[in-house]
């Protein structure tokens, strides 16, 4: 069985067993490139961001109580991992998230639609554009959606590197005596000890947490609000102050409203701030896998200062042979 739907470019049958509609359809149909599609982070973060918005409008009194529990019913039902498989568009996709967000609006839609006992499709009842998109556009609510996956993300980095940091910091003091050469150009130079090299890769990870840190703190800025350009034109009244306190409440992080809408819109070097951070830890991190892999390297031929524990064969070939596989993953 299947319903119609119908846009400004006709209509298109739908089958009743999914949650998508009209405009996932044809993107779907449109966007065969990569067969990736959004991750878990994205999905649950546009769930989120949807409730928020649908309790700022009801608190703004432009959605009724009705229509805003029903639609935090389905976003907390995605959030808990219900409808996952109705988000069907590629990453590569028309420009802004367009189509995303609008899958996103659509199974919202058809998810609040079943908590009422209606069928999806029922969109004079709950519509994706009008209630679950109400006062949002793609240009906002995309780059939002963006802005609070990186900043979880980023935070559960920052979690790891935390521990990664304090048990460099455990061996190098546990080997502060073992004593081995210092080299330059790969020649032999003063000694130091293992331990020493171990707390300098503390204080380059120590530097590049507080670099993440800094470049996360950008990112709790949040779009929502700007609307479509920048100037919150169609939203209601004090949603970008009721959204900012609600997504923050749900995802227990302190994200605070943008002070230019306009200019946090149309400037992209927060993201690139974040990816930056990141890519330079990884410079690091590569940077001791590296010394690692070269302190390891032998046993017979290469200098074999230490020793690591061995997790696999090393070899098809040669399976007695043992790599240093963790470093060079």
């Amino acid at each position: 069985m299947s319903r119609k739907e119908k846009d400004v470019l006709g209509e298109i049958e739908i089958p009743d067993d999914v949650m998508y509609g009209i405009n996932t359809k044809r993107a779907i149909e449109n966007f065969q490139i990569s067969g990736l599609k959004a991750d878990a982070d994205h999905i649950g973060s546009m769930a989120q961001i949807k409730r928020s918005a649908a309790i700022a409008n009801y608190n703004g009194k432009k959605l009724n109580e009705k229509k805003k529990d029903a639609i935090v019913k389905a976003c907390d039902a995605i959030s808990g991992g219900k409808y996952y498989d109705q988000f069907m568009i590629d990453v590569y996709q028309a420009g802004a998230g367009t189509s995303f967000n609008m899958n996103a609006n659509e199974v919202i839609a058809n998810a609040a639609l079943l908590t009422l006992g209606e069928k999806p499709g029922r969109y004079e009842i709950i519509h994706p554009n009008d209630h679950v998109n109400m006062s949002q556009s793609t240009n906002d609510i995309y780059p939002t959606m963006i802005r609070v996956t990186a900043a979880k993300k980023a935070i559960k980095l920052q979690n790891e590197l935390k521990v990664f940091m304090k048990k460099l910091v455990e061996k190098g003091n546990e080997l502060r005596h073992v004593v081995k050469p210092g080299r330059t150009h790969l020649q032999d130079a003063a000694p130091v000890t293992l331990g020493l090299e171990f707390l300098a890769y503390s204080y380059a990870t120590e530097n590049d947490l507080e670099e993440l840190e800094w470049a996360t703190e950008k990112i709790m800025e949040l779009n929502a609000g700007g609307t479509a350009v920048g100037t919150g034109i169609n939203t209601s009244p004090n949603f970008q102050d009721y959204f900012i306190r609600e997504i923050a409440e749900i995802t227990n992080l302190n994200f605070r409203k943008a002070r230019n809408l306009m200019g946090i819109m149309q400037s992209m070097t927060d993201f690139s701030r974040l990816m930056n951070a990141t890519a330079n830890l990884a410079i690091d991190v590569t940077k001791m896998a590296n010394d690692i892999r070269l302190l390891y390297s032998g046993p017979g031929a290469g200098i074999h200062e230490i020793n690591i524990p061995a997790v696999q064969q090393g070899s098809s070939i040669m399976p007695g042979k043992v790599n240093p596989s963790i470093a060079e993953a």
